[in-house]
């Protein structure tokens, strides 16, 4: 499990906990969160193939 994703993790977890009259914010809040982390991890893997895509340009 990514940093990233234990951080959010960790503090959706909190903020329920100390304020259980805002449940409905914490709930749509933590699949925000969720949403965010799907796509930062689809950037970070398409980052990741345009790299190694010049790579092996580069390398001809």
């Amino acid at each position: 499990m990514s940093l990233l994703k234990t951080a959010l993790l960790m503090r959706s977890t909190r903020d329920t906990r100390s304020s259980p009259s805002r449940t409905w914010w914490s709930t749509e809040a933590k699949e925000l969160e969720i949403r965010l982390y799907g796509a930062i991890e689809a950037i970070r893997a398409d980052t990741m193939a345009v790299l190694r895509l010049n790579r092996s340009s580069a390398s001809r």
